[in-house]
């Protein structure tokens, strides 16, 4: 089965043009998507997030009031570790000229919210398989 997902970027500022180029559109045949309140002072609390990096088309995290720190595969010795800025999405796809934030492939993760503030946690990605 198909399974298509968008991302848009766009630019608007008081002074020029805004920008607002088509969304890119990414196909795969598998979603990751994840919803959870994520409470307050929590320490590497395990989710089911896996997939294999080069079958990864695109990866969107979103904290909207919270910084979160996520680790994959191990919370003691994690092999990547990523900092999701309260209201500043983590996005990636294979077109964006950027290095994938994960090292290799993904067989687990784990979230730390180090406030005292619950926060939801949104993870969308696509993959091939």
């Amino acid at each position: 089965m198909s399974i298509s997902q968008s991302i848009s970027r766009g630019w608007a500022g008081q002074n020029g043009t805004p920008i607002n180029p088509p969304a890119q559109v990414f196909t795969g045949s598998e979603e990751l998507n994840f919803d959870f309140s994520v409470a307050g002072t929590t320490t590497n609390e395990q989710f089911a997030l896996a997939f294999t990096k080069s079958l990864l088309q695109s990866i969107y995290i979103y904290s909207p009031t919270e910084n979160l720190t996520i680790k994959t595969n191990s919370s003691s010795v994690p092999q990547d570790t990523l900092t999701i800025t309260a209201g500043e999405p983590l996005v990636w796809d294979v077109n964006c000229g950027l290095t994938c934030p994960f090292s290799n492939n993904v067989t687990t993760a784990f979230v730390t919210n180090a406030t005292s503030t619950a926060t939801q946690l949104s993870i969308r990605g696509l993959t091939n398989g």
